[in-house]
């Protein structure tokens, strides 16, 4: 079992983190997450902790699907692995409406459609190759890398339903699940066999 912390720290800037990602790292922690909500974007932390750093593995949990396009992504997932020189994981999710549609202005319609093309086209981009897809939800017209990650970049998919739980099994290289009960993770390992399962829990530390 690996063990983790989400990243940015409550009330600690992108700086304060990477401070506190670099105790973690020599306490023994394996792995870092990047939560994007309404504060620095996943993908920038992500990258400065991974500068910070040398064992950790770093990942954004999760980023969503319909604020970036395909091409977007792996520009920036391609950033974040050469920050974090090859320990970086890509984790994509569809959000929320409150998010997608009232934060964002996009529109939030078929998810799964949207879920599955988008790793399809980011995929083909992070392979080095010159993606020109035409998908329901998703168009990406002749877009290539300048240069590939070298390391292929792991994709997790956040998946708490059966049909993107039946996505994760059939196209990621493992999950994110958030606040799952403990029978949760076990519906979500049952569902997708042999995908590792990333667990995201609140814990509230104090003194012993």
């Amino acid at each position: 079992m690996r063990l983790g912390f989400t990243i940015p720290l409550l009330h600690t800037d992108v700086r304060g983190t990477c401070e506190l990602a670099r105790q973690a790292e020599a306490l023994g922690y394996s792995d870092a997450w990047a939560a994007e909500t309404s504060g620095p974007d996943g993908f920038s932390v992500a990258g400065a902790v991974g500068v910070s750093t040398s064992t950790l593995r770093i990942g954004v949990g999760i980023v969503p699907v319909y604020t970036r396009p395909p091409a977007l992504i792996a520009m920036s997932a391609l950033g974040a692995q050469q920050a974090c020189a090859g320990r970086f994981v890509l984790g994509l999710g569809v959000s929320s409406e409150v998010i997608v549609s009232g934060w964002m202005g996009q529109s939030y319609e078929k998810p799964v459609a949207r879920m599955r093309e988008t790793v399809e086209a980011v995929r083909q981009a992070l392979a080095g190759e010159k993606v020109r897809y035409e998908g329901e939800t998703v168009s990406v017209r002749g877009f290539k890398l300048d240069e590939s990650p070298g390391i292929p970049v792991p994709i997790y998919l956040a998946a708490l339903g059966p049909k993107m739980l039946a996505l994760a099994r059939d196209m990621a290289d493992g999950v994110v699940l958030f606040l799952a009960s403990e029978e949760g993770v076990r519906i979500a390992a049952k569902a997708a066999p042999g995908k590792e399962i990333v667990e995201r829990i609140v814990c509230v530390p104090n003194e012993p």
